[in-house]
């Protein structure tokens, strides 16, 4: 009778979601489909079993070293025996999706039974097929199933489980383990009586506890922390005097890279992201030629009057839940609240002592799309129940799921919409063509725009990319912003001096030209773009040297882009060692 029920429950998930359902099956077997973050943090992983058939990066070995953790390189290494990075990244986005929802529906099964457990079936199914580019197979992706496996465990009063999942989620994603830490600490804080398995805990032992697996995580973070003093000071938006790229017209956007973010704002953003489907149909777009009304209000304004009624709404279920419990908390009740309370603290740390504890957003990002899922319907169904007193066990159950369907109907879930992943599969015959290519070669171009996607898909090395284009340490940052100023140079030249220095710098063996960029100056973040718009004018009138590459090297030509072998090229007017990777 329990497995026809969770078959039931499975094909209503599926006959509710199957348009976003099959709009995500389009986009992962499309082969070029992807997401942003994948195009930074999946190209090193080329490295996993052939680094030295590959010639040496400076920028592929930084990530390798100083950003993947070890278990999260490890996986990919497995993964990677049988399909290239960009394949095994949606194979394991696929497998965190399943397992993702399958603890979150467990946790909420365990905190308020089965009626809450398909609610949270459907709502954790809607909002990770809504945001499933965030998955992607990235650290982040891992991080957000440990923090609910922590929920779980929380749930279940498995206060060791919950440390042995805290250092395991250290050598997969940094972040997550410190807010697990918090976590850890004020649920020991907590009276006896809420513990759960700990219990009959002495102040000591839960103190030795806190202290074991605070040190088994500290150890576990340690090489990944001391690889990156390789790359020099880290970063943070204090350098922006120093350092343009942390400014307004800079790499990064609010809220990312510790530019600055309110907690409020970012646990809203989440909060509406985890709850709400954020259907555009709900607002009317006036034609181009008619006038807007001022005072009609945004999209944003309608999906927070929402997220405010729902949270109005569980709120209200908890005052029921409280009344009929005489104020008593629930043990659960109270792990939950420490859960919650160290999003927040987790944060402030995180803002106070930055770049130290990494991105102060995201501890938010993290662990909402965990908790959320849980304790709303948790609270719908549990204040159902309570109420229906006079019914029996089934009824009241059937009413909790009616009523838990209802509250995800009224938000939207019926009709959920998913944005397509972006894909490259229009670059497929370059892909090919570059993948033919020596292992060794070496491609620069201009690095927003197409080159952004060649490391992912074909392996080979890209001189700069925008994505990889990170400020995270001091001489990362000075490398990248010499190569940046060398394809600066090259772009503005009208001779082949700057051409010569790429070579035998950097051993670039091909350029990839927009022809768009012959005729107007191609965009990037500060200080950059300046620099580009002054070089060019400085050679107003001559004509440039990669427009005569264009016409005389060019090997592959599709649409505006032109592939330049520089084999084809003059030689080298001058000779020396060819160097691919910064010492």
């Amino acid at each position: 009778m329990k497995q026809l029920r969770a078959l039931l429950a499975l094909i209503a998930t599926y006959f509710l979601f199957r348009g976003a359902i099959h709009g995500r099956f389009r986009s992962i077997l499309d082969p070029y489909s992807f997401s942003g973050d994948a195009l930074q943090h999946i190209p090193p992983l080329w490295y996993a079993h052939e680094r030295a058939l590959f010639s040496l990066d400076y920028v592929r070995e930084y990530y390798w070293n100083a950003l993947f953790p070890p278990l999260f390189k490890a996986t990919y290494w497995v993964v990677t025996f049988f399909a290239e990075p960009a394949a095994a990244s949606k194979i394991i986005s696929c497998a965190l999706a399943f397992l993702f929802i399958a603890t979150l529906t467990r946790a909420s099964w365990v905190l308020a039974g089965r009626a809450s457990a398909f609610v949270t079936l459907l709502l954790a199914t809607g909002g990770t097929l809504k945001n499933f580019p965030f998955m992607s197979g990235l650290q982040r992706g891992f991080g957000t199933w440990l923090c609910a496996v922590m929920l779980l465990c929380i749930v279940e009063g498995n206060i060791v489980g919950l440390g042995v999942t805290i250092t395991i989620t250290a050598l997969f994603y940094p972040a997550a383990a410190v807010f697990g830490l918090a976590t850890l600490s004020l649920v020991l804080c907590l009276p006896q009586r809420f513990l759960g398995a700990g219990g009959a805990w002495t102040l000591k032992k839960r103190a030795v506890t806190l202290s074991i697996f605070a040190a088994s995580t500290s150890l576990a973070v340690l090489p990944q922390l001391v690889a990156g003093t390789r790359y020099g000071q880290r970063l943070s938006i204090e350098h922006e005097s120093e350092f343009e790229e942390w400014g307004p017209s800079g790499r990064y956007t609010q809220g990312d890279r510790g530019v600055p973010m309110s907690f409020t704002q970012k646990f809203l953003d989440n909060s509406m992201a985890s709850l709400l489907p954020g259907k555009l149909t709900r607002v009317r777009h006036a034609a181009p030629d008619s006038e807007v009304n001022a005072d009609e209000p945004s999209r944003n304004e309608l999906l927070y009057r929402e997220l405010f009624l729902t949270v109005v709404g569980s709120l209200l279920c908890a005052i029921v839940l409280a009344r009929r419990a005489s104020g008593h908390v629930s043990p659960e009740a109270a792990r939950i609240g420490a859960y919650t309370v160290a999003i927040g603290a987790s944060f402030a740390a995180a803002t106070l002592v930055f770049p130290l504890l990494y991105i102060p957003t995201r501890y938010v990002v993290i662990t909402l799309p965990a908790l959320i899922p849980v304790v709303f319907p948790a609270l719908w169904t549990r204040a159902t129940a309570a109420l229906l007193t006079f019914c029996s066990g089934r009824i009241k159950e059937a009413s909790s799921a009616v009523v838990g369907v209802t509250a995800l109907a009224l938000l939207g879930w019926f009709s959920l919409t998913v944005k397509p992943m972006p894909t490259a599969s229009g670059h497929r015959e370059l892909f090919s063509y570059i993948r033919a290519l020596p292992r060794e070669s070496v491609i620069a171009g201009w690095p927003r725009g197409s080159i952004d996607t060649i490391a992912l898909f074909t392996g080979r090395n890209v001189l700069l990319h925008e994505e990889a284009h990170q400020i995270f340490h001091r001489d990362f940052l000075l490398e990248c912003r010499k190569r940046m100023r060398a394809i600066i140079k090259l772009y503005a030249a009208t001779d082949r001096v700057a051409l010569d220095e790429l070579r035998r710098d950097y051993g670039v063996t091909h350029i990839l030209i927009d022809r768009k960029h012959l005729k107007k100056n191609p965009a990037y973040f500060a200080p950059f773009k300046d620099e580009m718009d002054a070089a060019r004018r400085g050679n107003a009138t001559a004509m440039l040297y990669v427009e005569r590459l264009v016409n005389e090297a060019s090997v592959f030509r599709i649409q505006n882009l032109v592939l330049i072998d520089l084999s084809k090229a003059l030689p080298l007017e001058t000779t020396g060692a060819v160097n691919t990777s910064r010492e």
